[in-house]
């Protein structure tokens, strides 16, 4: 057969492969956008299953200006496992056009590849060969059933290169990595209330709120909320209330300092927007994408990102987009009515905002702050 590649990938677990509840595999549609400078693309990836969850079939759509992608895979499921079916890749830009059909006979142990890309293997007992559409499904598949055992083992899936035939065995192993708890460095502000609690004296008790904590209470906290919320912090908030009823039954919180005090670091951008010439900001946008990701608590990367989301905005709207969630396209695609509603949500902070005089400038801040906080979203 073609040649056969080792590789092994760490797997970090997140929320959104856990949660295919009832039939092995639930249906599904989604649209994404891709945008950076004036270079876009539109994609639809849709899973579609027979009643009997037997038979399924996963596609996705993809466009720019000049090229137009097409992917399918068919395939059937069987106990927890993806069975290769038919493959079909299309590929449209301007004069050029590429078809290529892959079909897999499982009885006979054979793949055999038509169109632009020709060439037909056979593969030995037992090795179960996925393309790169089904490959995803049996990823979430193997990462639902660990999750539901809470047995956390490696998996390997044959992986199939399209272009030649060559098969790849991917070895996955999952990692419940600190970095998405607050045992990262950035995120831990224990040792200020510990400063705080030997400055007045106090009994002081600390928790760790973890990646196990988030997924513990995840489901029981969304029940309690009456309405969309976006601010995550509500879920840490949730796990220190608990753990505060454990000690006393009525407790003072700390929310509000950084609203009286200008706290926030929307402040120094404010300041930052009014003297940073025009020509300086453009140059910052330019250089955005190239700044390095990073995992860390308001990383550099992040504050310029949402300095230049409120950029070009009036004073009281800048701070909007610096705390909001989502920026206007993101709205559009979330809101059936999204540029009425932000028109007037625009509206009423101005009014409330141009009530106070202007001289009082900290307290116009403060007041910002709590306008956004509570009405951006």
């Amino acid at each position: 057969m073609k040649n056969m590649i080792s590789k092994k990938i760490i797997l970090f677990i997140l929320l959104s492969p856990i949660f295919l509840n009832g039939n092995e595999v639930a249906d599904y549609k989604a649209e994404y956008l891709f945008e950076t400078g004036d270079f876009s693309v539109t994609g639809i990836r849709e899973l579609i299953t027979d009643k009997d969850n037997e038979i399924a079939s996963i596609t996705f759509n993809a466009k720019t200006k000049i090229i137009k992608l097409f992917f399918e895979s068919s395939f059937a499921i069987n106990k927890g496992s993806i069975i290769s079916k038919k493959y079909i890749a299309n590929v449209r830009a301007l004069l050029i056009k590429r078809n290529q059909s892959i079909v897999y006979d499982n009885m006979n142990q054979n793949i055999k590849s038509s169109g632009q890309n020709k060439w037909d293997i056979n593969y030995a007992d037992g090795l179960n060969i996925l393309d790169p559409l089904n490959a995803q499904v049996q990823m979430r598949l193997n990462v639902k059933d660990m999750v539901e055992s809470k047995k956390f083992n490696s998996f390997e899936i044959a992986l199939q290169d399209i272009r030649n035939g060559d098969v790849e065995i991917n070895t996955y192993e999952f990692s419940r990595n600190d970095i998405y708890i607050f045992n990262e460095k950035s995120y831990d502000e224990s040792h200020y209330s510990q400063q705080a609690s030997n400055h007045i004296q106090t009994d002081h008790t600390s928790a760790l709120f973890s990646y196990e904590t988030l997924c513990d209470q995840f489901e029981t906290v969304l029940k309690d909320m009456n309405e969309p919320f976006a601010d995550a912090s509500f879920f840490p908030t949730s796990y220190l209330s608990q753990i505060t009823k454990q000690h006393v039954s009525v407790a003072l919180g700390g929310d509000g300092s950084d609203e009286l005090f200008a706290g926030y670091p929307t402040m120094l951008a404010h300041k930052a927007n009014r003297l940073m010439p025009l020509f300086k900001t453009r140059i910052l946008k330019l250089l955005y994408p190239y700044i390095p990701t990073r995992h860390t608590n308001f990383s550099l990367k992040f504050k310029v990102g949402q300095f230049l989301k409120g950029w070009g905005h009036s004073n009281p709207i800048q701070h909007m987009y610096w705390m909001g969630a989502f920026n206007d396209k993101e709205k559009e695609h979330l809101l059936d009515n999204a540029k009425q509603y932000s028109r007037n949500l625009e509206n009423n902070i101005e009014n409330q905002y141009n009530q106070y005089d202007d001289s009082l400038g900290v307290i116009k801040g403060t007041v910002q702050i709590f306008l956004f906080k509570f009405l951006a979203i």
